[in-house]
């Protein structure tokens, strides 16, 4: 990778910048068409591990050339800053980098090997619904088949009010291939009850829940459930760590996401 190329990673550390770079110069991603760049400076920024964002509209000096000097002139586009900002929609930290340490990949108890990539600290609690999930669905929506489900990916909230609860590691869609994202109604009413009846499930001694789903939502968004926020229904507050290691205690999930019965 040419010396005048720098990551720019928002607030990531220096340390994961340049391995970074030595991970784009190993992997030849210049060469297979992901890098886009800003044509005069020649710097880009990542936004998720495996595509570079399009920062056509730069606008720094030319013969930039560090990251500090990136940072500073460089007029990224809204949605660009969006993309950098420090909390994700529920309150919690996002997370540019796949590698980074707060990240778990867990395998949901009772699938074939079906994997989520989501927060350390809420892994097992997102293993233990979407195994709930998994055993109560109909076959229709089991977690075997189709899309199956993922957690964390960089990104903007759909909504464009911020940054994705997904980007934080607080968030998994299901099955998006038959609840699609189109903001329409997708599950039967009985599996609509059996979803409400899994969420209640998760929940605080006070009764706050620490789950969510876009069911309820005034734009759909069935496939979608989240560590929750203040104003979801059966909430309280944005959904805290304390509260995920609460419910975690009080429902015996292990580390490897297993309930008991």
């Amino acid at each position: 990778m040419p010396k005048t190329q720098h990551l720019y990673i928002g607030d990531s550390c220096e340390r994961l910048a340049r391995k970074y770079r030595a991970w784009f110069r190993v992997q030849n991603v210049h060469r297979r068409g992901h890098r886009r760049s800003c044509g005069r400076c020649q710097h880009f920024r990542l936004d998720l591990p495996w595509q570079l964002a399009d920062v056509a509209d730069c606008r720094c000096s030319v013969g930039a050339t560090t990251g500090d000097q990136l940072a500073k002139p460089c007029g990224f586009s809204i949605r660009q800053r969006r993309c950098l900002m420090a909390t994700s929609l529920n309150g919690w930290s996002g997370i540019r980098l796949r590698v980074d340490p707060r990240l778990r990949t867990i395998m949901v108890p009772g699938t074939k090997g079906t994997k989520i990539t989501v927060r350390r600290e809420a892994a097992p609690l997102f293993a233990a619904f979407l195994a709930d999930w998994h055993r109560l669905m109909p076959k229709r929506l089991n977690l075997n088949e189709g899309s199956k489900a993922y957690g964390w990916i960089y990104r903007e909230a759909r909504s464009g009010a911020g940054l994705s609860n997904h980007s934080s590691g607080t968030a998994t869609d299901c099955r998006w291939d038959v609840l699609k994202a189109d903001g329409k109604r997708h599950l039967t009413a009985p599996e609509t009850a059996i979803l409400k009846q899994i969420l209640t499930v998760y929940r605080c001694a006070d009764g706050h829940h620490v789950l969510a789903n876009g069911y309820a939502w005034k734009s759909c968004d069935e496939m979608h459930t989240e560590l929750s926020q203040h104003w979801d229904v059966g909430c309280q507050r944005n959904t805290t760590a304390k509260d995920v290691a609460e419910v975690i205690a009080r429902l015996k999930i292990d580390n490897n996401g297993v309930r008991p019965l």
